[in-house]
Parts: structure tokens; C-alpha cells; sequence
């Protein structure tokens, strides 16, 4: 079978638990999952009060953080002064035609 991802949605309580990085370690090593198999799925109360310390919870997981919704040239500046790995939403590319999604990764990419 091949391998799939697992989701797990963390609230403000679950946020809130200091060991909790620790406990999430513990299960992925007890089930013998690689991080990469993981996504935490953090609700929206959390993420408007927490956002640095969920940027810091990800890279403790060695995970790549993206950020979704960024309307906003402020937003993604300060969420690239807290380190945040990767950033999507209109301020960057309204939706499109998959033709010209296509064509503007090209040519951001080149």
C-alpha cells in the first residue's frame, strides 16, 4: 500500500498542553510515522492569537509552514519576519484557469 498522509486537528487546548511537541514526537515514533506523513490541522482561533508560536511548533517537526489567506503585503511581511517557510492566498495569486496558474509558476520560477 502506499504510503498516505495523516491528519490531526489541534485546538486552542491541545495548543495550550507545554509537552505537547514531546507527545506528538512520542506517537509519531510509537506508530513509526515519519514526520512527513503528518499534517497538523490548526483551527482558526489558534492561529489568529498564535501564529509565531505555530510557525515555531512546525519547525520543531522539522516541517515545512505554510501560510494560507494572505491577503495582504503586511501579512506576508510579517509572517516572513516569523520565519515562515512558504505563504499563499490573493495578495499573491488570485484564483485562475489551471492554463494560466501554469504560466505564471513558469515564469516565477525562472
Amino acid at each position: 500500500m502506499e504510503p498516505f498522509k495523516i491528519a490531526v486537528n489541534i485546538s486552542p487546548f491541545h495548543f495550550h498542553e507545554k509537552d505537547f511537541p514531546k507527545f506528538v514526537r512520542n506517537c509519531l515514533e510509537a506508530l513509526k510515522l515519519d514526520p512527513e506523513y503528518l499534517d497538523l490541522e490548526i483551527t482558526e482561533g489558534v492561529i489568529m492569537n498564535q501564529t509565531e508560536e505555530i510557525i515555531r511548533l512546525g519547525h520543531s517537526f522539522d516541517l515545512n509552514v505554510i501560510a494560507e489567506g494572505v491577503e495582504t503585503e503586511d501579512q506576508l511581511q510579517k509572517l516572513a519576519t516569523m520565519r515562515c517557510d512558504q505563504a499563499q492566498g490573493f495578495y499573491i495569486k488570485r484564483p485562475d484557469t489551471a492554463d494560466e496558474i501554469t504560466k505564471w509558476i513558469k515564469s516565477n520560477n525562472a
